[in-house]
């Protein structure tokens, strides 16, 4: 998604600063999940873990303002965007990407798509900088480095997050810093770059693991979001490296019935009308 002025960079980013040192602080507590969970990749020659959760946008604005969670880093956050906060009404999506395969397979990018995922129905989105979902029935961080609790969020109907920059609410483990030196702290945690495409959301990039690219085995994404108006349905998560892949089932947003009804049946009056524009009276006129 292009930036279509040259100043608004600075004002997103100035909009995050004001309501980071302006608001006073909502309380960070775990917050009921619309839907959350996780779901198993597993292909030959490729394994990882896509935990989700689905809230409301007063419930993720809330939850931003009481982790600090900062919307930028030094890591490029990619094109997913608007970088601004959701409105109330919208549903909020986030996703985390963990590897927990064996030590020989590493995942090069990996995709969000179905449903209504893209420009059209997205109005806002990008990566929550250092920062991982939190199982609030553990208590423990969703990683696979040795300081996780789990690699896949379970679905307990609550979810929390940790943002490793200096979380001021108690947390399951101390806030790490940057995931650059996520490392030896034992969370193993990258910011990878997200890119919104025509049908999808495709994450590579992770700067901050040893290979530099790849989401190393062992290692975790942190959070990515976007917010639409619609509400949750069936899409779909893939992972690849090279030619190996899997996916599975996710919660994207999709459109209401009433609203896919409305579509079909604005189609259906079109082509009706097409036809008995070429076809008076029903049936083709003879010479």
């Amino acid at each position: 998604m292009a930036i279509g002025h040259p100043i608004r960079p600075f004002l997103l980013v100035s909009f995050v600063l004001t309501l980071l040192a302006f608001h006073e602080p909502a309380e960070a507590i775990p917050v009921a999940c619309i839907t959350c969970g996780s779901t198993a990749l597993v292909g030959p020659g490729i394994e990882g873990t896509v935990s989700y959760a689905v809230l409301s946008g007063v419930d993720f604005n809330n939850e931003v303002l009481g982790h600090s969670s900062g919307f930028f880093g030094l890591v490029p956050s990619g094109t997913l965007g608007p970088a601004v906060n959701p409105l109330p009404t919208d549903f909020v999506y986030l996703y985390e990407l963990v590897n927990d395969g064996p030590s020989a397979d590493f995942i090069s990018s990996w995709t969000l798509s179905g449903g209504l995922v893209g420009p059209a129905a997205i109005t806002s989105g990008t990566r929550l900088e250092s920062t991982l979902f939190v199982d609030p029935s553990i208590p423990g961080l969703v990683s696979a480095g040795p300081a996780g609790a789990t690699t896949g969020l379970g679905a307990g109907g609550t979810v929390d997050f940790e943002n490793g920059l200096g979380d001021p609410q108690p947390v399951p483990v101390i806030p790490w810093g940057a995931c650059l030196g996520s490392g030896p702290a034992g969370v193993q945690c990258s910011d990878g770059q997200a890119d919104l495409f025509a049908a999808s959301v495709v994450v590579s990039n992770w700067q901050e693991t040893p290979t530099a690219i790849d989401l190393d085995p062992q290692w975790s994404g942190t959070v990515v979001w976007f917010a639409s108006p619609f509400g949750p349905g069936t899409g779909n998560a893939s992972i690849t490296d090279g030619i190996a892949s899997a996916s599975g089932s996710i919660p994207v947003p999709v459109p209401e019935p009433s609203t896919a009804l409305l579509v079909a049946l604005g189609l259906g009056a079109m082509a009706r009308a097409r036809r008995g524009r070429f076809h008076p009276g029903g049936a083709k006129g003879s010479m």
